[in-house]
């Protein structure tokens, strides 16, 4: 597991500075729920001004403000959702094109290892991240609603969204995996993280504003997990989970493939 230790180590400081900078976000998002209840009628009558596409598109026409799923779901979730993406996608589209950009690949290779070996154990250290990152985040969101809720909400629907999160973002790490053996530039990374996940993104919200490509939420994964559907049904649809899974297995496999019959780039 020597490989494992070190992806570990390599990438704690971003991790370190994802998990804190969206603990804080989250934080001073959910610090504004008291003033947004305090004064939830005014802010209905201003929302039944905008276009129904536009309530739909962000949830705002089945959850209400005052409520604290209602709340998170609209105000902090979807930003969370968008964020934490864009790192599970950078995390694992880095994890084996780093090794290429940096020149490392060949010092690897030297060793009485695998490129399955190589694969698997930087796999594990991109759901570890994954993992520890959504269960900080998740406990930090937990704490903020229970300190300033003004009512009683369902923790386990809240539980749902954060599963439904969590399986989007191994969505995109899984994609990211994928990808990341075709680019080996590391300055390629970030860009093309952040157009899969705001493509991924505009997607689902034309999906939700016209019923002409409402069938577009089957290409997006930000669908998958949508926050008013799971607050309202109380769960994500298993049928979503299960294409997440099926999309998951697809991508860690390709990688696996293609990577053993890669032309490796010296």
């Amino acid at each position: 597991m020597r490989i494992f230790s070190r992806e570990l180590k390599r990438n704690l400081k971003a991790f370190l500075v994802w998990t804190i900078s969206m603990s804080l976000f989250i934080a001073m998002i959910i610090a504004f729920y008291p003033s947004i209840a305090d004064n939830a009628v005014d802010y209905a009558k201003m929302l039944d001004q905008l276009p129904k596409a536009m309530l739909s598109a962000f949830n705002l026409d089945t959850l209400s403000l005052a409520d604290p799923l209602g709340f998170y779901g609209t105000e902090a979730y979807v930003l969370v959702l968008l964020f934490a993406s864009v790192y599970a996608v950078q995390l694992g589209a880095g994890i084996l094109s780093k090794e290429e950009d940096e020149r490392t690949i060949e010092f690897l290779l030297s060793k009485p290892i695998s490129r399955g070996q190589i694969v698997w154990e930087k796999i594990w250290s991109v759901f570890f991240y994954l993992t520890l990152f959504n269960i900080v985040v998740s406990g930090i969101t937990y704490v903020g609603l229970e300190i300033v809720k003004r009512e009683a909400y369902n923790v386990a629907t809240l539980s749902y969204l954060f599963l439904g999160a969590y399986v989007v973002q191994l969505v995109f790490a899984a994609l990211g995996l994928l990808i990341s053996v075709f680019v080996t530039k590391a300055k390629s990374i970030l860009p093309l993280s952040i157009g899969i996940v705001l493509s991924s993104y505009i997607t689902s919200v034309m999906a939700k504003m016209s019923a002409r490509v409402e069938f577009f939420k089957y290409l997006t994964p930000f669908s998958y997990a949508d926050a008013g559907e799971i607050i309202n049904t109380g769960a994500p649809q298993a049928g979503y989970m299960v294409l997440s899974l099926a999309l998951i297995l697809a991508a860690v496999l390709g990688t696996f493939y293609f990577y053993e019959r890669k032309d490796i780039t010296a």
